[in-house]
């Protein structure tokens, strides 16, 4: 098969000369053109051997599903190398119709047409017809590519439901023990005879003397690396620890530490099978037996690890569970138990897959190693238990934040802790009834699935616990709220599940080629139409998106901190100013972002234009309010900080949002007014055009005062007030004789409208002063009772006396 690259390479040299064919030699172009048909045929023959031995695979009804992985990888890349052909056609095609339509309409009488002219559209057409003849071979082979995918998906399931439903023989008959007995005697019988041919053999006696030196020496070293890891290094780190007392560098030092822990355990333990490798041991090992033995130490190693980091016995600050020490002690012995039995059971697993096993045996096996792997998942989820309790107890502890596990979802954590639980129950008896595969896939898968979580555990807190401290450089305080540090927990966790799920899914059964499939389905994207969007896209376009809104608020803060302080702008017009830019940063970021993905806007314009008309009708008030939002910001007729009254509600403007407006009362509430009712409704504005308001104070005084004492007083009292302009004049008018009162209004501008309540009571306190010193007397109403016939009212209530004595 061809390589896809220089495929779409001689693809792409095609389509230059195409573009450019009316400057380029004739020669050069049929040259480059064959070159790439070869190319191609190549790529096609390749294609169809590959088709061919995937249908022999599946005729064969093959039981190897290492076979089944490989090809089915090698289909997804065949694949993804055809789609690839395909949209280069695809684009030849399209970039040669935009060259012939800018050729024009043919004209009826093709005698009209330059003779230039007529061979260049003859060229187009024939080389758009050889394209399209190429893109229909090219599809059939896409479709019986995706039939083979589909098959062999299929086979490869149906050879995993096989083996899992696969009985053997049952551990409860004790025929079977003994033959397991046997058969580990015999095992270890072969392994020593063949380390002890090793030394009598006469042909290798010599080089394996000549390696016993640097044997022991690994051996040696490794050993000791890993016990003084095991044994003391957990008390160095406790040490340094509780040494380090300033929070900032205690993270460093518990990093650091971690990080040199993990790397003397894997040297160690690569010296200890350097060792074995010189000793011999492993002479008898095949290449998928080494591999399944290095993945089951690594195993033990990662379990180690994280029974450290999530446990931590010596140092319970720093354990990322909240356990007591007995329960840490007991978490941190199980887990360990827990990786060596996973690691054995695994081993086995490869081996009776590679048919190095008997059935009776292994079914034993899986039995002796299913028992404790049940206990221990069941000893660990009690341990577990009490932090995840349910959500209405400990409630007001859990909204404090408290530790890590506080956040980890109750409801979640006690669903897989009841999982845990029916498949350390589940294992045993499956094991015991004869089912030895299913058993094995339930325990190690389930084993498997809680180190992966415990090792993105670990993960997440430590790079959480990083984002944390760089947020927080400069000695800012610490979080007062389990919300404080934002959305930064959200995305250490989407992208630690992002990178966990496809391990999870291998964990569970799901081939390599699987996930590479996916992989290039995510790489190449999915066609909408004539577009193509990929997860490159996606990231290219939150990046591009998230670097143009960053440098927008950055603008915003520098303008408003630096440039906009140095202006005459009052506060509404800076405020209007940062909304621009605002709006104007966000629209090119999201331009940029679409643009640098490669999308066709275009097309985009038109479902714009398609869905504006159901905004038209749905969404007329939102949009209408959103209009007069944009116009409040650039007319200005209300700006922050403004004194208005509308719709019955007198405060002060305190922002203007894209869809309403807040206004702040005298109540200290909050009123949200609709943009629309500002722009189309009447809105009284006290301090639209200056700070200067009039301010009307009434009074009157009683008949028989003289009007110009009167008036003299008042003028006295408002030249006075300290908020009163002088220019033009404060006025005391005439205004009326009323029913028991003289009245008169003083009539003035105040420097600042904001107080008027405040000039208008204390020109009514020296008012009453005044007026009490000159003797002017501010009357109230009055009312007379005339009484009719009150001489008839008197007989009567005489008579009432009488008769009462």
């Amino acid at each position: 098969m061809g390589n896809p690259r220089k495929t779409q390479l001689g693809w792409l040299i095609a389509l230059a000369l195409f573009a450019f064919g009316a400057l380029a030699p004739s020669t050069l172009n049929a040259q480059d053109q064959a070159d790439a048909e070869t190319t191609l045929a190549q790529d096609k023959a390749g294609w169809d051997a590959l088709i061919d031995r995937a249908q022999q695979m599946i005729a064969a009804k093959s039981r190897d599903l290492k076979e089944i992985d490989t090809v089915r990888g090698e289909l997804s890349e065949a694949s993804s190398a055809l789609q690839v052909e395909i949209d280069a056609i695809n684009q030849s095609i399209a970039r040669l119709q935009t060259s012939l339509e800018s050729l024009g309409p043919r004209p009826e009488n093709a005698d009209e047409e330059a003779a230039d002219v007529q061979a260049r559209r003859k060229a187009l057409n024939s080389q758009i017809g050889e394209y399209q003849v190429a893109l229909l071979d090219l599809e059939a082979f896409r479709d019986r590519l995706s039939d083979a995918i589909s098959e062999t998906d299929a086979l490869a399931r149906n050879v995993l439901a096989d083996r899992l439903v696969q009985l053997q023989p049952s551990p409860l008959n004790p025929i079977n023990w003994a033959q397991a007995t046997t058969s580990l005697q015999g095992s270890i019988a072969s392994l020593t005879a063949n380390f002890g041919q090793s030394f009598t053999a006469a042909d290798r006696r010599e080089l394996v003397y000549s390696q016993m030196l640097p044997a022991g020496v690994s051996l040696l070293i490794g050993l000791g690396i890993l016990v003084f890891a095991n044994l003391r290094f957990s008390a160095i780190v406790g040490f340094a620890l509780s040494k380090s007392r300033e929070n900032r560098f205690t993270l460093w030092v518990w990093l650091i530490l971690n990080a040199v822990w993990l790397v003397l355990v894997l040297f160690g333990t690569t010296l200890l099978l350097v060792a074995m490798h010189l000793s011999g041991m492993f002479d008898g090992f095949s290449d998928e037996l080494m591999s399944g033995f290095r993945q089951s130490v690594g195993t033990i190693v990662l379990f180690f690890w994280i029974s450290i980091n999530v446990f931590f016995p010596r140092v319970p600050q720093f354990r990322l569970l909240d356990l007591d020490q007995n329960a840490a002690q007991k978490g941190y012995r199980y887990f360990r138990l827990l990786g060596v039995a996973v690691a054995f059971s695994a081993f086995l697993t490869t081996v009776n897959q590679l048919g190095l096993m008997e059935p009776a045996v292994f079914s034993v096996s899986v039995l002796i190693l299913t028992v404790p792997i049940g206990l221990l998942l069941h000893r660990l989820t009690r341990l577990f238990a009490p932090l995840f309790a349910a959500p209405g107890k400990d409630s007001e502890d859990q909204s404090e934040g408290g530790s890590g596990s506080d956040q980890m979802g109750p409801l979640t954590m006690r669903f897989i802790g009841r999982f845990v639980n029916l498949v350390a129950l589940a294992a045993p008896l499956l094991a015991l009834v004869g089912y030895s595969n299913a058993a094995a896939y339930l325990a190690e898968g389930t084993a498997f699935s809680l180190g992966l979580f415990g090792k993105a555990y670990v993960i997440y807190r430590l790079v959480l616990a990083l984002a944390e401290k760089f947020s927080k450089f400069g000695g800012q305080a610490e979080p007062e709220t389990p919300y404080a540090n934002g959305l930064i927990p959200i995305g250490v966790g989407t992208a630690i599940t992002a990178v966990a799920l496809p391990l999870l899914a291998l964990i569970w059964g799901a081939q390599r080629s699987d996930i590479r499939s996916a992989w290039i389905v995510l790489r190449d994207g999915v066609a909408f139409g004539d577009t193509r969007i990929s997860l490159t896209d996606i990231v290219v376009f939150f990046v591009v998106f998230s670097v143009g809104y960053l440098l927008t608020r950055s603008l915003q803060a520098f303008a408003r901190g630096t440039v906009l302080p140095r202006t005459q702008l009052d506060v509404g017009g800076q405020n209007a100013l940062l909304a621009g830019i605002g709006y104007i940063g966000i629209f090119l970021a999201a331009l940029l972002a679409f643009s640098s993905t490669g999308l066709d806007l275009s097309n985009l314009a038109l479902v714009a234009g398609a869905l504006s008309v159901g905004i038209g009708f749905g969404l007329q008030t939102i949009v209408s309010n959103f209009v007069s939002g944009i116009i409040l910001l650039i007319e200005r007729p209300i700006k922050q900080g403004d004194w208005i009254e509308v719709a019955g509600y007198s405060g002060y403007v305190t922002a203007i949002n894209v869809r309403s407006t807040e206004i702040d009362t005298f109540d200290r509430a909050t009123v949200i007014v609709p943009n629309q009712e500002l722009i189309a409704g009447t809105v009284l504005n006290w301090t639209h055009s200056s700070m200067s308001g009039r301010v009307i104070v009434p009074v009157g005084v009683a008949y028989g005062t003289d009007p110009r004492k009167v008036e003299s007083i008042l003028l006295e009292i408002a030249k006075a007030h300290p908020m009163v302009l002088l220019k033009p004049e404060p006025n005391v008018l005439f205004m009326s004789f009323g029913d028991s009162s003289l009245n008169f209004e003083i009539r003035c501008f105040l420097r600042d409208v904001n107080f008027k309540l405040s000039a208008t009571s204390d020109m009514n306190f020296e008012i009453a002063r005044r007026f009490a010193e000159e003797d002017i007397e501010i009357p109230f109403v009055q009312r007379d009772v005339n009484l009719k016939n009150i001489g008839e009212l008197r007989d009567l209530v005489g008579k009432s006396r009488d008769s009462d004595s």
